[in-house]
This record gives structure tokens, C-alpha cells and sequence, in this order.
């Protein structure tokens, strides 16, 4: 049986049927597209512009059994089951588990128990992923689970792609990693990409306790309830003097969270604290400077004839990324620092301090 891999980080010629020639998605006509994450699996076809399912990352496993459950469906029965998340910090670490998972993911979009013959997959990896762990990934995708075709290919690549674009940075922000990308013109420099320590699973444990110290401790041993709260009611402020000030004088930014009980938790400074970490990470008792700085100091790295190019295409991307007021804060600081250091406070010069900043919808 011919297989061809991809293993180079570009993506896979996959040998594909004409558009005028396509009928039906479910046999491989379009390929399979995969966006393997700590926090959720995204799976659907390569001609739709969203996936056709979002799958939390998480198998539920009977404490006195083998049965599994998958994604929601183990979240829902939690306190029931003991929780498995096989891929932590962008990187599998149980490969049954994902296995599992996997077949679950491409069976409900397929509507098949098996693999379909002929089926092409494209999968991403995040960009610290090992060369080992990429081999391991093929054997599984391949050997176990069938596929003919498969190409794995770097996220913020793709993220370009979907930009329409061949250079810049990629800002991805996870729940289990936040990594920046430099890339030009298709190719992302090992040696430039970093990643930062603040992530989306710190900010939840923070906001946790957050919650804590207010009057809300009782619940705060539920993570699954306080990234729900998160998710659904945190942003980063704009102006964090006076969000703090209205909190002290007034109650505009309290919130109801109503629980799955029915009992409601107040939610007000907490809002936006929790996010503060990203900017302000010894909150979190993390020594690095804040995103925006390492944004800055990653693209300052970069061979000096490309800069220009990178600070007009800074994207955002990751589910951490979609918190309200993230790209403006972001862009607001990284121009601050940009006007400082670069040009000297030279306001003659003001117009030259081109940063763009593209976030997710």
C-alpha cells in the first residue's frame, strides 16, 4: 500500500480529486483536517471553513471498569469517572488514550467505525513539537488507525495560511502552551520561536484563586466550572487603575455566574485579575516579562531586514487569544514599548510605528 508522508513542515501534495469532480466529503475526496490541542480537538473537512466538531481534549475512564467515555461526555459524567488528558502542553503524552480519542474524533465525522479507504488527514503540531513525537504520530495515524496519507504540518504556518499570508508572527495563545512565531516567507526559524510561561490553564488556576479568596471558595475545587467562568466572563482591561477603582466604589462589573445547582456566585474584580497575568506574570510567581514585552523582544531577534514586515502582521490565535480587549491591550503596549526603545520618543517619526495586530472572530 503507498503512503506518503510529510514530515518537513510543508504541506502534503495530497492527490485529490478535481472541485468539478467532487460529490461526497465522507470518502476523502477533501482531506481531513485535525487540530490536535490540549484543551480541544477540532476536526472537519478541508472544504469547510469551520470545523464540524469541537472535541474537549479529555477521556473519562469508569474507576471500576474499562468503559471510556469521550470529550463532553466525560466531563458531564466527572464525577463518576477518573479523567485522562493525554495531550498536555501542545505535546501527546498518552498515546492509547490519544488513540482513542482520535478514533472517537474521525468516526463521529465520517459516520464510520473504521477509516474510509483512500482517506487523507492533515494534522498540526505546535512548533516545539520533537522529531520523535512526530514519528510516533505518523506510526499511529498510519499503522493503527489506517490512514493512507497523511502530512503533519507546524499550526502557525497554517494559522499564515488562513491569513493569507507568507510572513509574520504568530502569537498563539493555548491552554496548554503560549508560543511566538516568527515566519518568513513560509518557513519558521527554530531558533526565533520562544515560548512564554503564562498559559491558559495558569490563568484558570489563578482565577481559581482568585475565587478563593472572595466568598466563593466552596466551588473552586471544580476547574471544569472555573474555565467555564473564565471562558464565558473574563477579559483584559484596558485601563487597570480604573477597573480596580470601579470595583472599589461600585458594583457595575459584578456579575451572576449561576452554577449547574442553581446557586448564583458573584464574579467582579476577579474578571479581569485573572487575565493581568499575562501581562504581569510574577502574579503568578512566574519570572518573565509580560506578552507583550516578549512579543516585542522576539521580534527584535528577527534579521533586521524583515522586522518591518513582522510588526504589520502580528495574529493572534489560540482560544486565549479570543479574550475581550487581548488584541487591543496587546497592541497598545507593544507601540508603547516600540515608540520607547526604537524611536526614541521621537514624535516626528511617530508615523513610522506601523504594528498591526490581526485576532481571531
Amino acid at each position: 500500500m503507498a503512503r506518503n508522508l510529510c514530515m518537513k513542515g510543508s504541506i502534503h501534495p495530497f492527490r485529490s480529486n478535481s472541485l468539478s469532480d467532487i460529490t461526497d466529503d465522507r470518502f476523502g475526496s477533501y482531506p481531513i483536517v485535525c487540530d490536535l490541542g490540549s484543551d480541544t480537538l477540532k476536526i472537519g473537512f478541508a472544504s469547510k471553513r469551520f470545523p464540524s466538531h469541537v472535541i474537549p481534549s479529555v477521556i473519562g475512564k469508569l474507576r471500576n471498569g474499562d468503559s471510556h467515555n469521550f470529550g463532553n461526555d466525560a466531563l458531564k459524567d466527572r464525577s463518576e469517572v477518573t479523567l485522562s488528558h493525554p495531550i498536555q502542553g501542545g505535546i501527546i503524552q498518552n498515546w492509547e488514550d490519544t488513540e482513542g480519542l482520535l478514533s472517537h474524533a474521525v468516526g463521529r465525522l465520517t459516520g464510520e467505525r473504521n477509516t474510509p479507504p483512500e482517506m487523507k488527514l492533515l494534522v498540526t503540531e505546535p512548533a516545539f513539537n520533537p522529531v520523535k513525537t512526530k514519528r510516533k504520530t505518523l506510526e499511529l495515524l498510519i499503522e493503527s488507525m489506517g490512514f493512507d496519507n497523511v502530512s503533519i504540518v507546524n499550526q502557525s504556518i497554517l494559522v499564515l495560511y488562513a491569513h493569507g499570508l507568507l510572513s509574520g508572527v504568530v502569537v498563539d495563545c493555548g491552554e496548554g502552551t503560549t508560543q511566538i512565531v516568527p515566519v518568513y516567507e513560509g518557513y519558521a526559524p527554530q531558533h526565533l520561536v520562544k515560548r512564554h510561561p503564562v498559559t491558559g490553564n495558569l490563568i484558570t488556576k489563578y482565577l481559581s484563586s482568585l475565587l478563593q479568596i472572595g466568598s466563593n471558595s466552596m466551588y473552586t475545587h471544580d476547574m471544569v466550572t472555573v474555565k467555564d467562568i473564565k471562558e464565558k466572563m473574563c477579559y483584559v482591561a484596558q485601563d487597570l487603575k480604573q477597573d480596580r477603582r470601579l470595583v472599589r466604589e461600585t458594583t457595575v462589573l459584578v456579575e451572576n455566574y449561576i452554577l449547574p445547582d442553581g446557586t448564583a456566585v458573584k464574579v467582579g474584580r476577579e474578571k479581569f485579575e485573572c487575565t493581568e497575568a499575562y501581562f504581569d506574570p510574577s502574579l503568578v510567581d512566574v519570572e518573565c516579562v509580560g506578552l507583550s514585552d516578549f512579543i516585542f523582544d522576539t521580534i527584535q531577534e528577527c534579521d533586521v531586514s524583515i522586522r518591518r514586515n513582522i510588526y504589520e502582521h502580528i495574529i493572534l490565535s489560540g482560544g486565549s487569544s479570543m479574550f475581550p480587549g487581548m488584541p487591543n491591550r496587546i497592541q497598545k503596549e507593544i507601540r508603547q514599548k516600540y515608540f520607547k526603545d526604537i524611536l526614541k520618543e521621537d514624535q516626528n517619526r511617530v508615523n513610522k510605528c506601523k504594528i498591526r495586530i490581526e485576532a481571531p472572530r
